[in-house]
């Protein structure tokens, strides 16, 4: 959606009732919008899986001694 020459770029999801609760209540605690938690909580579950992969790499390097 073109909106006075800014692009808009949305897309709609429906979520279980338990995320939409979730976000509901993160929007409220943090002042952020859905977007902004979203992305927070995608980017915090990338680390977390970095992390468990260097954990595999350190325990197979140790088994591997």
């Amino acid at each position: 959606m073109i909106n006075g020459g800014v692009s808009h770029n949305r897309v709609v999801v429906h979520l279980p009732d338990s995320l939409k609760e979730f976000l509901e209540s993160e929007i409220a605690r943090t002042g952020h919008n859905s977007s902004a938690i979203i992305r927070q909580a995608l980017a915090q579950r990338q680390k977390t899986r970095r992390a468990e992969t260097i954990e595999q790499a350190v325990l197979a390097n140790e088994g591997a001694c």
